[in-house]
């Protein structure tokens, strides 16, 4: 079951936070090696490629281990299709976006996505987005306009990069808005198969074109190693979510600027402008805001790990199964202080 923060013991909270930091660590792994390749000129659909790939082996691991195979049966390829497509394109974008821009400007970059998912949710869901809410979008774009500072000297030449990596947080949001519609009647498990089966076949279809074959062990060690490590990071931030609410999960995400910002100094001598940290921690301090009045107001929006493009919330359908309610019950109905129904 997924418990509510009063319910949680502190044992779960413990691996709750284990799992998740150990999930954001691994994810900031995998972008230096995404940027290592970047730097390396590989061409960035081959990279995308074996990023897929090696990431769908701890997804049929956890399905083996598991026994869930049977989630995988679906109704709905034409969702599916539709989200994988988006988040392959968002996940081209935003590998892209590392060959242009620090890494830790790259990172702070895609905490842009919960605010334009929060935009999108109204012509899209038409959700009702209250003053609060509206507030909270307006500070996040204010962070990012502290970063970019435009006219200024901190994106001077890198505007293409900027241009990427916005242009890949509002696929995400996008992607998570058909996530939303899929938890519906979908698995996590199964929406995670088919964005990895789905983005492998398609970004394996252009490597007769855009192959090149890596001339050393360290370039094929960064290669394998972004995918299972963005596999196992998806593994423990999902299980983070597992042992504790999102309302407690979710912050942890950002503690990515702060390894990106490490190991940009470590591995490639990138110092980043003060103003990207400052505009990023406003940036940060907004995607708080919103999660914490969605947490308010109960919702079932499932989350996506950064640079995943996948799941790491549980979708409504397994909230409402473990919860125990009936398919004519939402989640809304049930106080997140109160799992058996009765409101505050």
């Amino acid at each position: 079951m997924f418990k509510t923060i009063t319910e949680t013991p502190i044992e779960d909270f413990h691996k709750a936070v284990a799992y998740a930091l150990g999930g954001v660590f691994v994810f900031s792994l995998m972008a230096v090696c995404i940027k290592y390749l970047t730097i390396k000129d590989f061409p960035i659909i081959q990279i995308v490629f074996f990023r897929c790939f090696f990431g769908m082996m701890p997804v049929l691991y956890m399905l083996t281990k598991r026994n869930d195979w049977d989630k995988l049966l679906t109704t709905n390829i034409s969702g599916h299709l539709s989200r994988s497509l988006i988040g392959l394109f968002s996940m081209f974008l935003t590998f892209w976006s590392f060959a242009f821009l620090p890494l830790a400007d790259a990172t702070a970059l895609q905490f842009v996505t919960p605010i334009a998912m929060t935009m999108l949710a109204v012509p899209l869901l038409n959700e009702k987005v209250g003053p609060f809410r509206w507030f909270a979008v307006m500070f996040g774009f204010a962070g990012v306009v502290i970063m970019i500072q435009p006219g200024g000297a901190s994106m001077e030449g890198n505007y293409i990069g900027l241009s990427l990596a916005l242009c890949a947080a509002v696929l995400a949001a996008l992607a998570m808005i058909i996530v939303k519609k899929l938890g519906e009647t979908e698995s996590s498990i199964s929406i995670v198969f088919y964005f990895t089966l789905i983005s492998t076949l398609c970004s394996g279809a252009f490597l007769t074109f855009y192959w090149r074959t890596p001339d050393s062990f360290l370039v094929w060690a960064a290669f394998i190693g972004a995918g299972l490590l963005g596999g196992i990071g998806q593994i423990w931030t999902t299980r983070s979510y597992q042992y504790a609410p999102a309302a407690f999960v979710s912050p942890f995400s950002y503690l990515a600027i702060i390894y990106a910002v490490i190991f940009g100094i470590i591995f490639f001598g990138e110092h980043p402008n003060i103003s990207v940290l400052l505009g990023s921690a406003v940036v940060i301090a907004s995607g708080i805001l919103v999660l914490w009045r969605e947490y308010k107001n109960r919702s079932d929006m499932p989350r996506l790990s950064i640079f995943a493009m996948q799941p790491a919330r549980p979708t409504k359908q397994e909230t409402d199964e473990a919860l125990g309610l009936s398919p004519e019950t939402t989640i809304q109905d049930v106080s997140p202080l109160d799992p058996n129904g009765k409101n505050e």
